[in-house]
């Protein structure tokens, strides 16, 4: 016992240290020594907890936690930088030393010409990417497309002297690259036929062979025939540049075989678009119309060797009689001896047909028209002149003139005129237009007979006044037109065309005395049966004196007017006179004033200062009125303002325009002696009380004790009924709502008080309030305070506003319990608001068992929320362990089945230990450290295991010349027992060791070992 204690005390003391070195690491705070010295850092001012990096099992050996986040310090490692060993950018034990940008780890080849934003071009997936590369292209003058964009950078961008890659300024011309495609190409010789360096003329970027021209951007595009021809076809020996565009230049052997012979009729070689084109060269065509003789007609189907056989083409005449001598010398009639000429056969024939020539007569002075159009040429030309042949028609129709009826020449009818009367259609029924003298025909006129009027054979210099021919007619009138005074020179005033019988006078043009009415039908010997027509009176006096002294009344009497007879008469009856009353005097007549017969006011005679006041006809009315008139001060003056004219009886007063007082509500239908009942109407008192005090006095409610003033009956009345008074609350500081507004006065006011009545719930409810469930008194409910539960629409149903008037707003499926469901006991003010106090037994019978577990009672709303106590769920993010990939789907169960909750290891081990011991290989035998599962599982799935940190920690195997070569661990770990011991001869033997040792010389530190490659060859 006495040498126990010793060795026990002598390790005791380094645990004790080192637990408690790891208990201060593992808060984060800095280590101290017993002397209280602060430990130095060597990560300078990096806080982090320590165990994100090192392990208590070995401190040097780094393993990344997966929890560290590196996006936090504003570089989030992706791609191939989530696999690079932290030494590789962190070269010192400060991390915050390091930079970002990607030159201070990446040696830059572009010298210095693209910047440092390297992410332009490079990603982090590999920093020899090419679709960003490729993407950054497009910004320059160069897209890449095609077969450029799978070329090496270095194939354009080639190294310059200094080593460094070139890329501002590299050229884009394509002979920057293809010089020696360009000087190789023999097919054709591109060189030697200089064709263009800019290649893109033919070549394109997805293929430098299948080189394709475009020959419409030459001067000869190639159409017809000309598309389908290989190049060698017209470049023959290799001419591309001095090709001669010309036809004859392929074609001289078509040109010199042709018929006819092209050579003989001075055809130009040069010419050859003027009938051949290059769908094919035979079957030529040619464009007459674009000679100076188009051809039409016969002459369209003319073959060309019936006007060239003799194989002129060229200065070929045009007119006809070079073609057409024989036709013009056989012609009827003869051509020559009738004067026309050989240079205008078209004047009378076509190019349709040459026999049946037409000769166009309006083409000369003398157009023919009417029976001269189906005249023959003979009928006028038997002579044979056809040139200077006059064109008056007394050439042809002197027997015609000398032969007719009347005698032209004696008439004086000039032989020049003919086409005054005739015309081309007949000779014979000739017209003449009167319209064309000063004597137009019109009427009856139109179908007399010349001779009519010309018997004397006198046509020139012949009267127009009627009564050169109407003598007799004037002398024979019914009146005696010369003692009456009409002039022989004014016939038209009543006679016309039509008929010289029967004249008509118009009285409304020619006179002032337009007739109208009876006049109209009057014979004009009514009224001048005296024959008196000039100079008679316009007056109705002056023929209807007899009307006017035998009128009913005595109009002389009356003192009706003899000047004013269409003041009551018109002109359609003498009879039945009525009088305008309402635009000839003061008094319009209306109502029944309009039937009245004109003596029931004018019995007296009298018309002229009748007076115009209703008294002095209807004064026996008024005196006999009910109510009295006069006693009542109704004054004679004033009937209007109750009369009208309509009827006297039935008076009607207004009382809104005649009044202070107007008549509303039931006013309205009461009659006028139910308020002037002691025939007092002007100064009437208006107040409701001088008729409705005993209303006042009467009323239900005693208005007096109530206090209810007798002169603000308006206040609750109105004049629609004096019963059911309603009275507007909201005039008063408490407006009625819900239930309130049905409710009877007496509801409230039953104690007779209304002024100043209490307005608070209890005054009227207390009785609600003492009967109540729950007990509002024991439950501390204030009577003050029922609008937090009642409102006025009904005192039961009362509901509560826990969001508002509490700190415990209800959420879930709180809002649907019943208030008994919590306050049950009758508590509610100062009422715990912890989950436990009402959830207690489920707390108590959940599973897990939280009393076993150990899980807070105040803190159930980490789990389950108000929706439903069943079904909680953790937030596994809260703690240090955050659930990723299959954790995220895995039961509570699955880890926690031995019911610990809080403590819970959180080593992969602690759950994965049956993985660990079945895992393959045997991880415990090759020595894979326990603590580092996550070096090369993760969370998505256990199989599947890969070492992404092999490539910093140990060698390089993702990236670099060995990340294609291997497929599985075992591929370099021969011995699966011993990871640890890799030979780089399993893959890479050596025939000889002499011969690695002389390749090797001069190799400073060199050795050959199995492992001793990684030294240098460690990529």
């Amino acid at each position: 016992m006495k040498h126990v204690w010793p060795k026990l005390l002598s390790w005791i003391g380094p645990v004790a240290l080192a637990l408690a070195v790891l208990f201060v690491a593992l808060r984060g705070e800095p280590l101290q020594a017993a002397g209280a010295t602060p430990v130095e850092n060597p990560h300078g001012s990096f806080k982090q907890e320590c165990e994100l990096c090192h392990s208590s099992a070995d401190w040097r050996t780094l393993r990344l936690s997966a929890r560290f986040d590196h996006g936090r310090y504003g570089f989030p490692l992706e791609a191939a930088h989530a696999s690079a060993a932290c030494t590789s950018c962190h070269q010192t034990l400060d991390f915050t030393r390091a930079q970002t940008v990607c030159a201070s780890c990446h040696t830059d080849p572009h010298r210095g010409e693209m910047g440092t934003e390297c992410a332009r071009c490079h990603g982090a997936r590999s920093f020899t990417d090419r679709a960003p590369m490729i993407r950054a292209h497009e910004m320059t003058k160069f897209p890449l497309n095609g077969a450029h964009a799978v070329v090496e950078c270095e194939s354009c961008h080639r190294p310059a002297a200094q080593g460094q890659m070139q890329f501002v300024g590299t050229a884009i011309e394509c002979r920057a690259c293809h010089e020696a495609d360009y000087r190789a190409t023999r097919s054709p010789d591109h060189v030697a036929q200089g064709f263009p360096t800019d290649c893109r003329g033919c070549h394109s970027a997805q293929v430098w062979t299948t080189a394709t021209f475009d020959h419409s951007r030459t001067a000869f595009p190639l159409t017809g025939a000309h598309v389908t021809q290989e190049c060698a076809s017209c470049h023959t020996g290799g001419n591309f540049a001095a090709a001669d565009p010309a036809c004859a230049s392929c074609h001289t052997a078509q040109y010199q075989s042709a018929t006819p012979d092209h050579g003989a009729a001075g055809f130009p070689a040069s010419q050859c678009a003027t009938c051949h084109n290059t769908t094919s060269f035979a079957g030529g065509t040619f464009n007459h119309g674009a000679t100076r003789f188009a051809l039409t007609g016969a002459h369209g189907a003319t073959a060309c060797l019936s006007c060239h056989a003799d194989g002129v083409y060229h200065g070929k005449p045009t007119d006809c009689a070079s073609c057409h001598e024989l036709q013009y010398s056989s012609a009827t009639p003869s051509h020559a001896g009738a004067g026309f000429s050989a240079a205008q056969c078209a004047s009378c024939h076509g190019t349709v047909t040459w026999s049946g020539g037409r000769f166009d007569h309006a083409a000369t002075s003398f157009a023919l028209t009417g029976a001269h159009q189906a005249t023959t040429c003979n009928s006028c030309h038997s002579d044979d002149v056809f040139n200077g042949k006059p064109a008056q028609c007394e050439t042809c129709h002197a027997l015609d003139y000398a032969n007719a009826t009347p005698n032209h020449p004696a008439s004086g009818f000039p032989a020049s005129l003919c086409t005054t009367c005739h015309n081309t259609v007949t000779f014979a029924g000739a017209t003449f237009n009167h319209s064309n003298t000063s004597f137009a025909l019109t009427g009856a006129h139109q179908a007399v007979g010349c001779n009519s009027c010309h018997s004397d054979g006198i046509f020139d210099g012949k009267p127009t006044a009627c009564y050169s021919c109407h003598q007799a007619d004037y002398s024979g009138a019914a009146v005696n037109h010369a003692a009456a005074g009409f002039q022989s020179s004014a016939c038209t005033s009543c006679h016309n065309t039509t008929r010289w019988t029967g004249a008509t006078f118009n009285h409304t043009t020619l006179t002032s005395f337009a007739l109208t009415g009876a006049h109209v039908a009057a014979a004009c010997n009514d009224c001048h049966s005296d024959n008196v027509f000039h100079t008679k009176p316009t007056a109705c006096y002056s023929c209807h004196a007899a009307d006017y002294a035998a009128a009913t009344p005595n109009h002389p009497a009356a003192g009706f007017s003899t000047a004013s007879c269409a003041n009551c008469h018109n002109t359609t009856t003498f009879t039945g006179a009525t009088f305008n009353h309402n635009t000839n005097t003061s008094f319009p007549l209306t109502g029944a004033h309009q039937a009245a017969a004109c003596t029931s006011c004018h019995s007296d005679g009298v018309y002229n200062g009748k007076p115009t006041d209703c008294a002095s006809c209807h004064m026996a009315d008024y005196n006999a009125a009910t109510p009295n008139h006069a006693t009542s001060g109704f004054p004679a003056s004033t009937c209007a303002n109750c009369h009208n004219t309509t009827t006297f009886t039935g008076a009607t007063f207004n009382h809104s325009t005649n009044t202070s007082f107007p008549l509303t509500g039931a006013h309205q239908t009461v009659t006028c002696n139910s308020c002037h009942s002691d025939g007092v109407y002007d100064g009437k008192p208006t107040a409701c009380q001088s008729c409705h005090m005993s209303d006042y006095s009467g009323a239900p409610i005693n208005h007096t004790a109530a206090g209810f003033a007798a002169s603000a009956c308006a206040t609750c009345h109105t004049t629609t009924t004096w019963a059911n008074a309603p009275y507007n609350h909201s005039a008063t500081s408490f407006p009625l709502t819900g239930s309130h507004v049905s409710a009877t006065c007496v509801s409230c006011h039953s104690n007779g008080v209304f002024n100043n009545h209490a307005m608070d719930c209890a005054s009227c409810h207390m009785t609600d309030y003492d009967a109540a469930v729950p007990n509002h008194v024991t439950s501390g409910f204030a009577a003050a305070s029922c609008a937090n539960c009642h409102n006025t629409t009904t005192f039961t149903g009362a509901t509560f506003d826990h969001n508002t008037n509490t700190r415990f707003a209800l959420t879930g499926a709180h809002q649907a319990v019943s208030c008994n469901s919590c306050h049950g006991d009758g508590v509610y003010a100062g009422r715990s608001m912890a989950c436990y106090s009402c959830h207690q037994a489920d707390y108590t019978a959940a599973v897990p068992t939280h009393t076993a577990t150990s899980f807070p009672t105040s803190a159930c709303g980490s789990c389950h929320t108000t929706t439903a106590w069943a079904g909680a769920t953790f937030n596994h993010a809260t703690t240090s362990f955050p659930l990723t990939g299959a954790h995220v789907a895995a039961t509570c169960n699955s880890c926690h089945s031995d019911g610990v909750y809080d403590g819970k290891p959180t080593a992969c081990l602690s759950c994965h230990q049956t993985d660990w011991n079945t895992s393959v290989p045997n991880h415990a035998a090759a020595g894979f450290n326990a603590a580092q599962c996550t070096t090369c599982h993760n969370t998505t799935a256990w199989a599947g295991a890969k070492m992404l940190s092999h490539d910093t920690l140990r060698f390089k195997i993702y990236t670099g010349r060995h990340s294609t070569r291997w497929r599985d661990c075992t591929d370099c770990h021969k011995n699966p027992a011993v990871f640890s011991t890799v030979t780089c001869l399993g893959c890479h033997p050596h025939d000889s060791k002499t011969q690695t040792d002389s390749n090797h010389g001069g190799v400073s530190g060199y050795t050959y070992t199995p492992t001793s490659c990684f030294g240098c060859h460690h990529s």
